[in-house]
């Protein structure tokens, strides 16, 4: 039985959000049965119809593989992922979020996030609560412990970073990955804003270099001699996944920037 008052995981896939008690558990798939449903709209044979159990325990999330067939890929921020391979236990701590990708037909990525920052345990392998989450805070699920969101940020940057990560999250077309800059100009322009690649590229660099100095994030930039910097885009797959575990971009804005396109 879940227990009372411990904390509780948060688990999302696009829109789909789902508050996970300590001692419950969920299933995700394609199958109409699970509590989170991936690779169903369109239908993706290559996810599982159960592709994973998740259960929460006081300190982090466990994650059961229940394919036979198919491995899971865990990204975190920092440092690298980890596999869970078909009918097999990995465990989501000591990283406060982990991304689940469950690799589907020509490319295609089918995401699960288990943020484990409001669990009880957490704290014995996070450090500090720069967040300010505090329990009771109706806002909480806009945060993310370690990283500070960041609230400099007008609302036309935040619109280009929700129009950076948008294809991670919910997918745009056939994409589920990081868009090119000329990708981000269109999908802005899906959405009535209309701007040129130069200023979209600029804009996202202009942030990105703000945060990797301002807020000491790394591997978002380079550290090499000027004269010879590594190209801009080859950081913006850390940079957007930075912006997601950060909750600089939450689902809510990223669903609302969505529906601009409806």
């Amino acid at each position: 039985m879940p227990q009372q008052h411990e904390g509780y995981a948060v688990i999302s896939a696009g829109r789909q959000r789902v508050r996970l008690p300590v001692g419950a558990a969920i299933t995700a798939g394609r199958s109409s049965s699970t509590d989170l449903q991936i690779g169903h709209s369109p239908t993706d044979l290559r996810v599982p119809r159960l592709a994973v159990r998740l259960e929460c325990r006081r300190d982090g999330v466990l994650i059961f593989n229940t394919s036979d067939k198919r491995t899971i890929t865990a990204e975190v921020w920092p440092g690298p992922g980890f596999a869970v391979p078909p009918l097999s236990l990995a465990g989501s701590a000591p990283h406060a979020t982990v991304t689940l990708v469950i690799h589907g037909t020509a490319g295609a990525r089918h995401t699960i996030t288990v943020d484990s920052t409001r669990l009880p345990g957490a704290s014995a392998h996070l450090s500090g609560n720069p967040s300010g989450w505090d329990e009771g805070d109706d806002d909480a699920d806009q945060r993310t412990i370690g990283y500070e969101r960041l609230t400099w940020v007008t609302d036309r940057q935040r619109q280009l970073l929700c129009a950076l990560v948008l294809p991670l999250r919910f997918g745009w077309r056939d994409l589920a990955a990081v868009p090119t800059y000329a990708q981000v100009v269109e999908i802005l322009a899906e959405r009535g804003i209309h701007l040129s690649a130069k200023h979209v590229r600029n804009t996202l660099d202009e942030i990105r270099l703000r945060t990797a100095l301002d807020h000491h994030v790394d591997d978002i930039h380079s550290d090499g001699p000027c004269s010879s910097p590594e190209p801009p885009s080859s950081y913006l797959p850390a940079f957007a996944q930075w912006v997601l575990v950060s909750g600089t971009v939450t689902d809510d804005e990223l669903a609302a920037f969505d529906d601009l396109a409806h």
